[in-house]
């Protein structure tokens, strides 16, 4: 969850500073609520509402046993349920793994749009210098912000 939240907040400054006001409420919409959020824990608590935290509750309790598996560590405990930990490294605090899958496909979704704002914001820029500076209208206002700035694309 930090890597989508660093990308996502990462591409609603570029949008705040680069994009033509006309453009910017639709570009910071598309990037969601990890956009709007200060942290991974604040975007955990947003998205993993009472029944879900109940839910992970019922499956916290004394740790049995533990056993490493690759990166993980998996803990078994006394409610019968394990708990997958994940740390960078040594120093590091552990993260329970959660929703794995669908945050791998959007962490690289939030890293490609992220790519894909920094070239639009590099366009905004260098249509700014050549227009010197007065005209903030988007070149490409029937698309996305999401997609190339440049209509013949």
């Amino acid at each position: 969850m930090h890597s989508i939240v660093h990308d996502r907040s990462a591409a609603a400054d570029l949008i705040r500073e680069t994009y033509p006001q006309s453009e910017q409420n639709r570009a910071l919409a598309e990037l969601g609520d990890a956009a709007e959020v200060t942290d991974a824990a604040a975007l955990f608590v947003a998205r993993c509402d009472d029944e879900c935290r109940s839910e992970l509750g019922d499956q916290l309790g004394g740790v049995e046993r533990t056993e490493e598996e690759g990166e993980e560590l998996i803990a078994h405990t006394t409610r019968g349920e394990p708990v997958r930990l994940y740390r960078r490294g040594e120093g590091h605090w552990w993260g329970i793994v959660w929703n794995t899958e669908a945050l791998d496909r959007e962490r690289a979704r939030a890293n490609q749009d992220l790519r894909r704002v920094e070239q639009n914001a590099e366009t905004y820029r260098r249509r700014r210098r050549l227009e010197g500076g007065e005209s903030e209208e988007s070149p490409n206002p029937g698309h996305s912000t999401m997609d190339s700035p440049d209509p013949t694309k």
